[in-house]
């Protein structure tokens, strides 16, 4: 079995002629492989179904995923509000998708009760990034946050269909990502807040990129 990394900074596997996640091969050990290579280490806030680090994962990082709700069998099982981060590695990126409920809510004229936003998990979020100074953060959310976050975070650096995001990103390109939501039931928030894979992705690549022309 021989692989290669193709321009498109995926694994290609020689033997089968695909790339790596479409086939059988055993996982890449890349990271092993090469003693100048160390595994990124992603710290996955509101982390729910997973789909912010789907490609870290599949990637082979070091993924701490953190979310309150017990059936996402999370990394940890917490409050956010009462994490402290006690890891010895550098983490690489922090990603941090608050619920969105009442920033939609208020965005909504036909469901707007005139009550702020809470922001308290917000600057929870915003709390860990200071306290653990990832190289790379994100805080993500929907269009009904942009009034309540811009006051403390600025404006979003980055758009894709439904995602705002603000923070600090390398130098990537953001792909589009088509309206989603719409087709899932408003019942599993968890399904309607999942990051695509496709952003994901290109996450994963650019802090990937960065970290290697720091070498």
């Amino acid at each position: 079995m021989s692989w290669f990394k193709c321009d498109c900074e995926e694994f290609w596997c020689t033997r089968h002629q695909k790339h790596a996640f479409e086939c059988q091969c055993p996982p890449i050990e890349e990271w092993e492989a090469d003693p100048y290579i160390r595994r990124p280490v992603m710290l996955d806030l509101f982390s729910g179904q997973g789909g912010a680090s789907s490609a870290m994962v599949e990637r082979r990082w070091d993924v701490v995923t953190v979310d309150n709700g017990p059936e996402f069998g999370c990394t940890v099982t917490a409050d956010i509000n009462q994490l402290k981060w006690t890891g010895d590695r550098r983490v690489d990126l922090i990603w941090a998708s608050p619920p969105c409920t009442e920033f939609s809510r208020e965005s909504m004229p036909w469901c707007k009760t005139g009550n702020a936003p809470s922001l308290d998990l917000v600057k929870a979020a915003l709390r860990i990034v200071e306290e653990v100074k990832p190289a790379w953060w994100v805080l993500e959310n929907v269009r009904g946050s942009v009034p309540w976050l811009t006051p403390i975070l600025g404006h979003p650096m980055a758009k894709t269909g439904p995602v705002y995001m603000w923070g600090n990103l390398p130098p990537m390109l953001i792909p589009r990502v088509l309206p989603y939501k719409e087709k899932i039931s408003g019942k599993r928030p968890d399904l309607r807040s999942m990051i695509p894979y496709e952003l994901s992705r290109a996450v994963a690549v650019a802090v990937e990129k960065a970290a290697k022309e720091s070498l």
